[in-house]
């Protein structure tokens, strides 16, 4: 994959080349009606943005080609809930995913199955799964009277063609040409409650952002299952919100008493999610600036985001992350919901040298990709991006990377909050000895705050 970074019209752009898909992917774009498109920018090197984005979505929730948008995975029927699904029960996945490209390409997908850490592949298909290895997604709508227009995708699981007959944790690849060739990929979880999975929260407040803290307490037994070695076999993860960059993973029991184990675990629960609601396009909304329509497609700038490390907590009702679909008065909102440009500032007096700030949330396909990367203006002693986004509720927020670790820093733009609400997914995986493949035996979810 060849990467050249070349700049046009005052915006900078990455070309990659994906075989014989040209590619063009925008990680930076300077506002051009509403300042000088000359004006001084810090750029990272093509390097550095490269190792962030391969570093931390290794076999995780990736998009790899900017047509492709709007990437949603939830239950049928229900798009606020998280894509884990109980085994054998009457429940489907459903992936959903937009084309914006004026090409249309037939899009195909497979399913692989990792261990706990989603590190290692599971290479017997057929120990997982029955059905056809590869298989092609025809479910696909044309967008209505959209200023931008697109295809509409609709994949389930299980279908006709995959049924999943084994617990843990599976990934999902949608491609065009070649499963070594992915448009998407999409984490998954199916599990079965053989044990019970007892969880509670408290808060601990103590005055500095450091000490405020989630404590989990988590409780089961496994007189059920059979477990080799409780802590080598047994494992136990917490996952805020289903984001997987913020896991803690590979808890040990804190007490052992025959087969009723207790773990107990601090949560850093860092601060709610910056919303927007973008269902009706206005500029009576608060959410909005000033709008600029080009070539009949809105333009969006956002009002200037501050850090809020230092702020007091503010109570404001987020989806934890996620975005959901919606145009004001529209029928069917997955297709009548048109696409729009905005522009994200954030405001520092000093860019952070360190390392870079990215945009965060379901909107960025929780990555850190060129598309979401803030570029810093020096004349407006702030961070830049545009987004292409569809009309709906989004939540965001901003994070740091470091450019030689590739640490990822939740807190030191937004800050950290006991009176934070999280939902956090509680797993409870099992390693069968015989097949040496982790099985999702128990899960749960506990919520912070209501």
């Amino acid at each position: 994959m060849t990467n050249i970074l070349k700049k046009i019209s005052g915006s900078f752009f990455c070309w990659k080349d994906f075989g014989n898909i040209p590619v063009t992917i925008l990680f930076a774009l300077c506002f051009h009606s509403h300042g000088n498109i000359y004006s001084q920018q810090l750029f990272p090197s093509q390097e550095v943005i490269d190792k962030t984005w391969e570093s931390t979505s290794r076999n995780g929730d990736r998009v790899f080609v900017p047509h492709i948008q709007t990437v949603q995975f939830y239950l049928s029927g229900t798009p606020m809930t998280y894509p884990v699904m109980q085994i054998h029960g009457n429940s489907l996945l459903e992936l959903h995913f937009d084309d914006v490209d004026s090409v249309q390409h037939n899009y195909s997908y497979s399913i692989e199955h990792f261990d706990a850490l989603w590190q290692t592949p599971n290479p017997d298909i057929n120990s997982f799964m029955d059905g056809f290895a590869i298989n092609r997604i025809d479910n696909y709508e044309i967008s209505g009277a959209t200023s931008i227009p697109y295809r509409h995708y609709v994949l389930s699981i299980p279908n006709r063609d995959v049924v999943l007959k084994r617990t843990g944790n599976f990934l999902v690849k949608v491609f065009i040409d070649s499963p070594e060739r992915p448009v998407i990929t999409r984490r998954f979880s199916l599990y079965d409650n053989k044990i019970p999975v007892d969880a509670s929260l408290r808060m601990t407040h103590l005055g500095s952002m450091k000490n405020n803290a989630h404590e989990i307490t988590i409780q089961t037994d496994i007189s059920r299952i059979q477990v080799g070695d409780i802590f080598s076999d047994l494992r136990v993860f917490i996952v805020p919100n289903y984001i997987w960059h913020q896991s803690v993973t590979d808890i040990k029991p804190l007490f052992v008493r025959g087969s009723s184990l207790t773990y107990e675990q601090s949560m850093t629960p860092g601060n709610e999610f910056r919303t927007l609601n973008l269902k009706e396009i206005s500029e009576n909304y608060s959410d909005v600036e000033q709008i600029t329509i080009i070539n009949g497609v809105q333009h969006i700038k956002l009002p200037v985001d501050h850090p809020r490390g230092t702020e007091k907590p503010k109570s404001r009702q987020d989806m934890n992350g996620r975005a959901f679909v919606e145009k004001f008065g529209a029928w069917e909102h997955n297709l009548d919901a048109d696409y729009f440009y905005a522009y994200f500032t954030l405001k520092s007096e000093l860019p952070m040298l360190d390392g870079n700030v990215y945009i965060y949330g379901a909107l960025s396909n929780y990555s850190f990709n060129p598309w979401n990367l803030m570029i810093y203006n020096v004349d407006k002693a702030m961070y830049e991006n545009r987004m292409l986004l569809k009309q709906g509720f989004h939540d965001y927020k901003y994070v740091h990377v470091t450019s030689h670790e590739s640490r990822i820093d939740f807190e030191r733009i937004e800050g950290n909050f006991a009176q934070t609400s999280n939902d956090y997914l509680i797993f409870v995986y099992n390693r069968d000895r015989a097949t040496n493949l982790d099985e999702l035996v128990g899960y749960t979810v506990v919520t912070s705050f209501p």
